[in-house]
């Protein structure tokens, strides 16, 4: 009897750790357009949890976290910040009602920028989580340790983010203070998706950054594979796209204006 006791509470014990393992983030950035004093972005600050309050098993994962409208320079330098919403662990809405509604919000006060011109989606490709893709591939210098996405066109940009932790990458950053010294693996960092948008003469591409636990690849199952969606991405109003996630994943977005 004593042996089938523990045998049950080792069940529970097993499956709340299993529960428990769903912390992960996304930070992302949503195009607006270009005002006279920056690019317009929705910027989201999200969080997935399973331990409110101290209590991992109080409740099932849920995400929370901020919005905000915000300008930078094409040198990623903030130019100014606005709160537009938060979510807590508490609401009822979910991740993806959260960003729609705070795009809608941000997108009407962007539009009264002076100079405002709205962007417009012109591409949309998820890359499954590889370091090469169609329009974007990354390279890692080992001996410098910088990390570059390079464009169709050959061109690289250097992710400077992941030096800056009051950048959007600033939460990715921390997160892996507690690991191997507090320096991130780059060669470890994945493309999960390319956007395009048009703004004018100019071309904003985002390239959403994340790494997580990925699948292993055992015979029989699909690889890992670029793919477009089969979804409309050509109206700014419509264009917010939902970010794949990996199990424990972390993931920021970069963007590069040509």
């Amino acid at each position: 009897m004593k042996h089938t006791l523990k045998f049950f509470f080792l069940l529970i014990l097993v499956s709340k750790a299993g529960q428990s393992c769903n912390a992960a983030n996304q930070y992302r950035l949503f195009p607006l357009g270009g005002s006279s004093s920056g690019f317009a972005f929705l910027e989201t600050h999200l969080y997935r949890t399973t331990d409110p309050k101290g209590n991992r098993y109080e409740m099932p994962s849920k995400w929370f976290g901020e919005s905000y409208l915000k300008l930078y320079d094409e040198h990623h330098r903030l130019v100014s910040s606005r709160l537009i919403g938060s979510l807590s662990l508490k609401d009822k809405a979910t991740n993806r009602e959260f960003i729609e509604k705070s795009f809608k919000k941000a997108l009407g006060l962007a539009k009264q920028l002076p100079g405002f011109m709205a962007a417009k989606p012109v591409y949309l490709s998820f890359c499954d989580f590889q370091q090469k893709c169609e329009e974007a591939e990354l390279r890692v210098d080992t001996l410098k340790h910088l990390l570059f996405v390079k464009l169709r066109h050959q061109k690289e940009y250097e992710v400077n983010v992941l030096k800056d932790t009051a950048s959007i990458a600033g939460g990715y950053v921390q997160y892996y203070d507690n690991f191997n010294g507090g320096q991130i693996d780059y060669t470890d960092i994945d493309i999960s998706s390319v956007r395009k948008y048009a703004i004018g003469a100019q071309t904003l591409t985002v390239v959403h950054l994340a790494n997580g636990d990925k699948p292993k690849d055992v015979e029989g199952t699909p690889k890992r594979a670029e793919h477009k969606p089969e979804v409309a991405f050509s109206q700014l109003e419509n264009s917010v796209v939902h970010e794949p996630l990996l199990h424990h994943g972390h993931g920021f977005d970069f963007f590069i204006v040509e």
